[in-house]
């Protein structure tokens, strides 16, 4: 997960292998996604999420 001002964004975490994260938007590429994971917003690149269906 990267977070930051601009366009310097700063890795500040690892998300664990199946955690289920909350999609707050996407990048105009569709390459990242916004998202919210414990107290944090920050993106997520979209090359390390799999979509899960039910």
């Amino acid at each position: 997960m990267r977070v930051g001002p601009d366009t310097s964004y700063e890795k500040i975490s690892l998300v664990p292998e199946y955690t289920a994260l909350q999609e707050l938007g996407r990048s105009e590429d569709g390459c990242w996604m916004l998202t919210l994971y414990g107290r944090w917003h920050g993106w997520v690149s979209m090359d390390h999420l799999e979509k899960i269906t039910q």
